[in-house]
């Protein structure tokens, strides 16, 4: 310690400006080699979980009835996901719940065999499902969880602002229109849900099914 450690210190306080210089320009140096693009980044793969849900929300106010009406829609388009990948013993059960916190939320949920019992990938059964559902004017979203863990949520969050309700509806609706234009978006929420501080912010969430 005395022998080594103490002469650098007393070396460093009595250099004080040199030391502080040699700090500062290593810690540019690290911050501008991150943002150069040469540090390579790898993200953890998505893992499939055998559980599916399609998660549905309705406008607030949507009569129990009226979500329940749509949730078996929902299901009914699962019966036909299956015929469509010719395999209906990849599904080990169907159920459904609505209004379990609200009036305008339903669950439909599959519980697929696991993944080396069956070809089709959580993905895949997800595309098909998605494709045999009906154009439902009064969603306000419908968001597929087939994924482990948090990447089951959405991967982006966007969060308008603005004082005045019906223009911040319009905008996110704009909004959602045009992220619907990149390749691999899906399951775009624009609800009401992201409203926070009396209505003067509305989120936008969306999820991104692009493997990285």
């Amino acid at each position: 310690m005395e022998r080594f450690y103490h002469p650098i210190l007393a070396a460093a306080v009595r250099f004080r400006y040199i030391t502080l210089a040699v700090f500062a320009s290593s810690f540019l140096i690290v911050v501008g080699y991150l943002f150069s693009g040469r540090v390579n980044f790898t993200f953890n793969p998505a893992i499939e979980n055998d559980y599916i849900q399609g998660e549905i929300e309705m406008p607030t106010g949507t009569p129990v009835a009226r979500t329940r009406d749509v949730a078996f829609l929902v299901e009914a388009a699962v019966k036909r996901a299956l015929a469509k990948a010719g395999n209906e013993e990849i599904v080990r059960g169907i159920s459904i719940s609505v209004a379990s916190r609200s009036s305008n939320r339903a669950t439909v949920a599959c519980k697929l065999v696991p993944q080396s019992q069956r070809t089709v990938t959580g993905a895949g059964f997800v595309e098909l499902w998605r494709a045999e559902i009906p154009e439902i004017p009064d969603v306000e979203s419908l968001f597929f969880d087939y994924l482990a863990g948090p990447g089951g949520e959405a991967a982006i969050d966007i969060q308008l602002a603005h004082p005045e309700v019906d223009t911040l509806r319009r905008a996110a609706e704009a909004l959602g229109d045009m992220v619907a234009r990149y390749p691999g978006v899906t399951d775009i929420r624009t609800g009401t849900p992201g409203y926070y501080h009396h209505g003067q912010r509305r989120g936008l969430n969306h999820r991104d099914d692009r493997q990285h």
